[in-house]
């Protein structure tokens, strides 16, 4: 080591070298760079070598922190690199306030050698043992360094600050760009902005605990000039004779109590404003030109016609290009066409739960893409005027009956779920529709031969609508999802789906059926769902052969039905497979799985033995809970199974079960289990779950030192070896 110019070569190499070189080199080495060199770059890569493995959890208390090589670190490993490295990123939670933020090192940057900027997060929870005590003196202390005797010894030992130093000198050295703010027992906010004022910070963030109450206060913050983004929530005060950046972009004030913006003056730069969950009931604000994005969701807005009365909401302006607006639960009331005007601009405009049972004379805006009217009282559309470049409408969750409106072809996604909707013979599907969803609309089943789509329709949603036929249903020819879950169709004898060459997933979900002799599917399809069918005819029923998933949950399976109706073996592709909650007892010996399978679920079935199963080498998950087994002697699983699940059986011993090596994960409870010292765990299982066994003795030389998770609780365990 002595005979390398370690100063040149830290300096001239790249990140990932330097990665390669320190992480090769032993511990003591690195701690000898570490003393020898103050560089950054040195300073962390040795530090990632030293405390390379070291997770330390303590109660609810962690420390984690994200460097460019994604390191993470315990508590203690952490409030010593905060230490060492001054200028990385940290975070603080002393008492109730808690600081977090990125910061960004040019020094650092220049080092790593590459265009992304490295970034960084981390925590240390500190002992919050001063909850009680006087607000202000706890506020007093975290601004100045900790004077008091108390306070300072305690940022000293749980976070190791120096009691000579003030917090907001510490996070000043760090060259911050972002911080964000969580405060919990503070009564007032503006006693906390003097944090705010670092060197080039551009965002700032700062949140209330959900529980916080807090008194009603005026906002009379004065925020730096170059903060381009300032997020609060969840305070209560009037933003009356407020001030912000003029170069401010993106306002977020959701959740404050705001009741008026009578007088506010928001900077001309701001592009994007959220005013959510406030309590206004009028707009009576000059909005920025600059302005594109407008949230005022969740308030108490008012336009239109509510109840007979006639609400001026025409006075509302807004900004001349905005782009997207959310006025969704507000009782806006009914629409007339004079009562609202919405900028030509508009892309999206969302309008849900909104109080609005009619419409009249409503022209959409000339730009508008998307339109959300769902969860509304909305029986008849004919007063919309739409436009020709809508491409989604949302209209679930309203009264809409019988559709007789024209919608403009343009659009490309529609959804009407959630209501009593009858086709009409008027009604006519948009030429460009790849999109339709009309999920519980109940009534709908009685005029579904009247449905005339066009051939370019991917999705089609109709779960729960009452369907009972579609052998004589013209499906458009490029569909690719087929949504029928919860219909009654009972009989799929000689159903001919075949000609869907684009068919990839069929859901046939609790849809009643009792056969599905001689039915044809498309070799397209990778996705079958058919759990929750009592189906007692498979004659002639043949899998596709592209088929990926299957799920035969609850579908009345029986051994000899799986030997009757189809040989898996001969489907390569099919990697997950369900079988649970049927009458499973045993597997025939000339019984194979699929030669590519990953995931296997035979859970709640009545099996008691698996030893004269085959299971292919590539199964990674094998579920068996809440089956009849006694004994898992013979049960051969494959080398590479990573997650097998026994819950609920009435296994006794597993001492003669071989566990594959690679084993990650292994749950047992609720078995009749009384040892497992016997028991050959491999090294790297890293969840053991025995809960609620017999077991009275647990020795933790058996145990896998890789373990993370151990569950033996409800158990008889009256030794413990493991401590």
């Amino acid at each position: 080591m002595k005979d390398i110019d370690l100063r040149r070569v830290f300096r001239t190499l790249p990140y990932h070298a330097l990665e390669q070189i320190l992480d090769d080199i032993p511990i003591e080495h690195a701690q000898a760079i570490r003393g020898e060199f103050d560089d950054e770059l040195v300073q962390l890569l040795c530090f990632n070598r030293i405390y390379k493995d070291v997770v330390v959890m303590t109660g609810d208390e962690r420390g984690e922190v994200t460097t460019p090589e994604c390191l993470r670190l315990g508590y203690d490993a952490f409030r010593e690199l905060l230490n060492t490295l001054e200028p990385l990123p940290v975070a603080y939670k002393v008492g109730s306030l808690s600081l977090t933020f990125r910061a960004t090192s040019l020094h650092l940057l220049d080092q790593l050698n590459c265009g992304a900027k490295p970034k960084g997060r981390g925590e240390i929870q500190i002992n919050d043992s001063r909850r009680g005590e006087n607000p202000d003196r706890l506020r007093h202390d975290l601004l100045n360094g900790g004077t008091t005797q108390n306070n300072s010894q305690g940022l000293q030992n749980d976070g190791g600050i120096s009691q000579n130093r003030s917090i907001s000198k510490h996070l000043l050295e760090t060259r911050i760009k972002n911080l964000r703010l969580t405060l919990s027992h503070f009564p007032d906010v503006p006693h906390i902005a003097a944090l705010i004022n670092f060197h080039n910070l551009t965002t700032f963030s700062l949140t209330a605990e959900r529980s916080r109450q807090t008194p009603r206060s005026v906002f009379k913050w004065r925020f730096p000039e170059r903060l381009t983004t300032v997020s609060i929530e969840g305070y209560n005060f009037s933003l009356k004779d407020a001030v912000f950046p003029s170069g401010l972009q993106l306002l977020n004030l959701q959740n404050n109590g705001i009741d008026s913006l009578e007088g506010v003056r928001f900077p001309s730069s701001l592009r994007s404003l959220n005013l959510a969950q406030n309590k206004l009931t009028d707009l009576n604000v000059t909005f920025p030109p600059t302005l594109i994005d407008l949230n005022l969701k969740n308030n108490n807005l008012t336009a239109g016609v509510y109840r007979d009365h006639v609400v001026r909401s025409s006075l509302w302006q807004f900004p001349p290009h905005l782009e997207r607006l959310d006025l969704s639960n507000n009782p806006l009331g009914d629409i007339a066409g004079a009562s609202v005007h919405f900028p030509e601009t508009l892309i999206s405009l969302r309008l849900q739960s909104a109080w609005i049972e009619r419409i009249h004379s409503f022209q959409v805006p000339a730009a508008l893409e998307e339109l959300s009217l769902a969860e509304n009282g909305i029986s008849d559309l004919s007063g919309i005027i739409f436009n020709d470049r809508l491409k989604k409408i949302n209209l679930n969750s309203n009264s809409l009956g019988d559709i007789a409106c024209v919608f403009p072809d343009s659009v490309e996604e529609l959804r009407m779920e959630r209501n009593q909707i009858v086709l009409s013979s008027e009604f006519k599907a948009p030429k460009s529709l790849r999109i339709l969803s009309l999920r519980m609309c109940l009534a709908f089943g009685d005029s579904f031969h009247k449905l005339r789509l066009p051939d370019g329709v991917r999705s089609l949603q109709l779960s729960y609508t009452g369907i009972k036929n579609i052998r004589l249903t013209v499906f458009p020819s490029e569909l690719e999802v087929l949504d029928l879950s919860g219909s009654y169709l009972q009989d799929l004898s000689h159903v001919d789906l075949s000609h869907l060459g684009g068919l990839t997933t069929l859901n046939l979900e609790n849809a009643s059926i009792t056969t599905v002799e001689h039915m044809r599917l498309p070799d397209s399809l990778t996705t079958l769902v058919m759990l929750k069918n009592l189906i007692h005819n498979w004659t002639g029923f043949a899998l596709p052969q592209q088929l990926r998933s299957l799920n035969l949950m609850r579908t009345g399976l029986k051994e000899e039905t799986l030997l009757r109706f189809h040989n898996f073996a001969r489907h390569p592709h099919l990697q997950r497979l369900t079988l649970s909650s049927n009458i499973i007892e045993t597997f025939p010996p000339s019984f194979e799985f699929p030669p590519n399978l990953t995931f296997l679920n035979l859970e709640r079935n009545s099996i008691t033995s698996l030893s004269s199963i085959s299971f292919p080498a590539t199964l990674e998950v094998l579920l068996c809970d809440d089956n009849s087994m006694k004994s898992l002697e013979g049960v051969v699983l494959p080398e590479n199974i990573l997650r097998v699940s026994f819950l609920r059986n009435e296994i006794r011993s597993i001492d003669n079960f071989q566990l594959p090596e690679l084993l990650r994960s292994l749950s047992l409870d609720d078995n009749l289990l009384t040892s497992i010292d016997r028991v050959q765990f491999p090294a790297r299982l890293e969840r053991l779950s025995l809960g609620n066994n017999k077991i009275s003795r647990v020795n933790d030389e058996r145990l896998p030192r890789n373990l993370t998770y151990f569950n033996i609780l409800g158990g008889n365990v009256i030794e413990n070896h493991w401590y």
